[in-house]
């Protein structure tokens, strides 16, 4: 009997020998969120083809967002110009850009002194978007790219401050705080 012992005792220590025992899982690292594309509060874009970096700021609506950048001088004292992007979702993805007042479009508003001079519309050209790459519903943020190309239908005074009837916003990013 006590070789019975000694022998199932060895047999124990034999097979618990080749068992491995069991690592811990190693956690996956935590991934930092990206840099941001842009500084909150700014909207860049390429104005037919010249680069501009400019404050910006969005509004809520529902579950609809506006994007527009505030008004920028452009022709010495008098002219400015606001380009808004309107009724997209609050929600990652890409939208195509329309035309008219009940979708999602791109307007461009020329003013002297707080008076509109012209309305620029978008037309909802193939390459017309605008992209949510990330919304922060804690902090109210929005980061995103879009192209735009407007057409002048109302107003014909802002060719004496050297607008064309068209203008092609590309390469647009922005960081913008949601109010």
């Amino acid at each position: 009997m006590k070789h019975i012992s000694s022998y199932i005792l060895l047999l124990f220590v034999i097979v618990f020998s080749f068992c491995k025992k069991e690592e811990e899982p190693i956690p996956p690292k935590p991934v930092d969120p990206p840099p941001p594309i842009i500084e909150l509060g700014r909207i860049a874009y390429d104005r037919n083809g010249v680069r501009i970096n400019y404050l910006g700021n969005a509004f809520k609506e529902d579950n609809y967002c506006g994007l527009y950048t505030k008004d920028r001088l452009i022709a010495g004292n008098a002219l400015t110009e606001q380009l808004s992007i309107h009724q997209f979702p609050l929600k990652i993805g890409t939208y195509k850009l329309g035309t008219g007042l009940d979708v999602l479009n791109g307007n461009l508003f020329f003013n002297v002194l707080d008076e509109i001079r012209a309305i620029y519309e978008s037309k909802g050209l193939p390459d017309d978007f605008i992209e949510i790459i990330e919304y922060d519903s804690e902090k109210q943020t929005i980061q995103g790219k879009f192209n735009v190309t407007v057409v002048n239908y109302y107003g014909n005074d802002v060719s004496l401050y050297g607008q064309q009837d068209t203008i092609r916003f590309t390469n647009g990013i922005f960081h913008i705080k949601v109010q």
